[in-house]
């Protein structure tokens, strides 16, 4: 079957609805995170507005998913993420600020997560 413009546009629209009821996130907060307003995103997810592809990517990364993952076809199973709030987003942001302009910085910062993650895991 080949696909139509607004065939892979409903497609981007279905799965971007499916995965923003999975991870919780709200259209204020994910605008905020690619630096648009809610209603822009609420534009996107009903199809008044096309995505374009940096916007795409972006929304991408706050969501937790690969880019790849609004073009596949939904097969019943649910993505590789969790819900996160705002504060997540914002250190994910920082991080990737850290990591782009002082890396050694972010390795050691990496590290020391990791470390703190593995010693909470085992005194739970």
């Amino acid at each position: 079957m080949e696909k139509t413009a607004e065939s892979v546009n409903r497609l981007i629209r279905e799965r971007f609805r499916q995965v923003r009821a999975e991870t919780g996130l709200s259209l204020m907060t994910i605008g905020d995170a690619v630096g648009v307003g809610y209603q822009a995103v609420q534009k996107y997810q009903n199809g008044k507005v096309d995505v374009k592809a940096a916007r795409l990517q972006a929304l991408a990364e706050v969501l937790g998913v690969p880019i790849s993952y609004f073009f596949e076809a939904a097969d019943h199973q649910k993505p590789d993420i969790e819900p996160c709030g705002h504060q997540a987003l914002e250190l994910m942001r920082s991080l990737q600020r850290i990591e782009r302009d002082h890396p050694v910085r972010f390795l050691a910062l990496f590290e020391m997560v990791k470390k703190m993650a593995k010693n909470r895991a085992r005194s739970l």
